[in-house]
């Protein structure tokens, strides 16, 4: 009972981010920003990726219990929100290489990132459950500016992109197909 009961908490856990952020329809024309706020400290261990600019950090013992959270059956929208979770904390996980130093982040190259990886980069950094520090100057920043661009050329014609950029709305550092039809 006892080990059932943890478990239950670890899928409300792990599945909590995805449901935290509501993004617009999917399928439509929609061109929407939204300024996230991001954590502002980084528990250690911890995993650093370097993307375009940008080192995005999340905490390894969190990643970690995402990834033990598979469920062995998928009979609710939570568990498959976790096993999906799981399979991306996985994928992300299998790419890590070893820390540089003593207080370091493992780190994992952006080039090395799957699909997988990258939408669970979006999903933290939508959730704030991630720190993201400028790479020229190890700045950690406050906010990220989360652009859902969504374009509708017809019925069975159209994308949607998902992008993240510095506060100042320069390029995006992350970008992440969110949609196509």
């Amino acid at each position: 009972m006892r080990s059932r009961i943890l478990t239950t908490l670890v899928l409300m856990t792990a599945t909590l981010s995805q449901a935290d952020v509501t993004r617009p329809p999917s399928g439509v024309n929609v061109d929407e920003t939204r300024v996230v706020a991001l954590r502002r400290d980084m528990p250690l261990p911890c995993v650093s990726v370097v993307v375009d600019g940008a080192t995005v950090m999340l905490s390894r013992a969190d990643l970690e219990a995402a990834e033990a959270a598979r469920p062995a059956e998928m009979r609710t929208d939570a568990e498959r929100a976790a096993r999906v979770g799981s399979g991306r904390a996985a994928a992300l996980l299998s790419a890590v290489s070893p820390p540089k130093g003593p207080g370091a982040c493992a780190e994992v190259a952006g080039t090395a990132l799957d699909s997988q990886g990258q939408q669970l980069l979006l999903d933290w950094i939508e959730n704030g459950r991630a720190m993201v520090r400028l790479q020229a100057t190890g700045e950690a920043l406050s906010t990220v500016r989360v652009r859902y661009l969504g374009q509708r050329c017809g019925p069975m014609c159209g994308r949607g992109d998902i992008t993240v950029s510095l506060p100042q709305g320069e390029r995006p550092f992350l970008a992440v197909s969110w949609w196509v039809s």
